[in-house]
């Protein structure tokens, strides 16, 4: 149930297993979605195993190899080497992305596709799900399955049928707002970043040479800013000077997407007849940009658990219960990343200091770069740049009689 990123990928990892698969979507993809998908060379890795990967390359979108980073008005650039993961990412909007997935997953011999189809109540054994009633054009039919997925996101319907265990909730304490634009100064391998006084932003490039730009807004402005806009929007994006100039002339070619009421969250993503993967199973905020690698991840383990269990390799209870301890380990740095991310105050006297430190001695980017390559100790590097920013004591002055004053 859901044929978008989560419910798409984890279709062709079945049907690349053979697996018989019908995959269902409630809307006709392409659909616009005020969102986008990024990734970096472990999701690229994961699409490249089930043959995707070049109808993602044919929409031209770039790799980004580096991004400009302003901490209020100190400005820096971070270049990365050719092929280095550590600069690595591309992105492309979810109305591409989407229909590439859930039309390359139709393709497989075993995987079916039914757009337009709504799923409206699971088919139960006792205690366990063995099917779902759908509705299509008007029709209400049933499909029975040895297993029913939910791939359909932080609003997922399966969640709310089969009522699964949640942990680790956390409101966030911003909205995400973002929106499209065209004819910008943008370079196309390199993205944008602005944290100052007022929040963070991000601009990066996608197919199309068109621009994504996100911002997150504190929910104690929420009212006051959506009351504003579009010009609220427009007023926030070109406040800083780096954005300005970034921005040029480009102008907005999409409505502005917001998603309020926002809450990272996780699910015990299996039960009798039923799983959860994707943001239906484990939800971050969208400010970091994580969710894409996350629902790939996931799909990833969780097919590897299906086929197990189907096949006769391991019990179903283990296969399932692995498919969710590894999902948590292996998503946890995301989790503190994204939770960082939404929680990052403005920037501090020290991060100022910082910035323009790094901005007056350029060989400190290219170290810190050298850190993020993994080239250079992180402690030994942090150590240097505390003991540059920590101030001396003055020299003693000394009389003519040789005595310290």
């Amino acid at each position: 149930v859901g044929a978008r990123v989560a419910g798409a990928t984890l279709a062709a990892y079945l049907g690349k297993a053979g697996l018989k698969t019908l995959l269902v979507e409630r809307v006709r993809l392409p659909a616009y979605i005020p969102r986008q998908g990024s990734w970096e060379l472990p999701t690229e890795a994961r699409w490249a195993s089930v043959g995707v990967m070049p109808l993602i390359d044919a929409t031209g979108t770039p790799t980004r190899r580096g991004y400009y980073s302003a901490t209020e008005d100190a400005i820096l650039t971070y270049r990365f080497p050719v092929g280095d993961t550590a600069g690595y990412s591309r992105m492309v909007r979810r109305l591409t992305l989407d229909k590439i997935l859930a039309t390359y997953a139709a393709s497989l011999p075993t995987v079916e596709l039914r757009m337009g189809v709504s799923a409206q109540a699971c088919l139960w054994d006792r205690d366990r799900v063995v099917g779902v009633r759908l509705i299509e054009n008007g029709r209400e039919y049933e499909e029975r399955a040895r297993l029913v997925v939910g791939a359909d996101g932080r609003h997922s319907w399966l969640a709310r049928q089969v009522q699964p265990e949640e942990y680790d909730r956390i409101r966030s304490p911003k909205a995400n707002f973002i929106a499209d634009y065209a004819d910008t100064n943008v370079e196309p391998d390199m993205s944008v970043r602005v944290w100052d006084s007022v929040g963070s932003m991000g601009m990066v490039m996608m197919e199309d040479t068109l621009v994504t730009i996100g911002m997150g807004v504190w929910l104690t402005e929420l009212e006051e800013f959506r009351a504003g806009l579009p010009d609220s929007f427009e007023r926030r994006l070109r406040r800083h000077p780096l954005y300005r100039q970034q921005l040029g002339d480009g102008v907005r070619v999409s409505p502005i997407g917001g998603a309020v009421d926002l809450s990272m969250y996780k699910r015990k993503p299996y039960g009798p007849g039923w799983a959860l993967v994707g943001d239906a199973g484990y939800h971050l905020d969208p400010l970091a940009a994580r969710g894409t690698h996350s629902a790939v991840a996931s799909a990833e383990l969780l097919a590897r658990a299906i086929s197990e269990s189907l096949g006769g390799e391991r019990p179903e209870a283990e296969a399932y219960a692995d498919y969710h301890t590894e999902r948590d380990q292996l998503l946890a740095h995301e989790w503190d990343v994204t939770l960082a991310a939404i929680t990052r105050p403005a920037p501090s006297a020290r991060d100022v200091q910082e910035a323009h430190l790094f901005a007056a001695h350029p060989e400190l980017v290219e170290q810190h770069v050298e850190v993020m390559r993994g080239l250079r100790d992180a402690d030994a590097f942090r150590q240097s740049v505390d003991e540059a920013l920590t101030p001396r004591p003055p020299l003693p002055v000394r009389g003519r009689g040789g005595e310290g004053r």
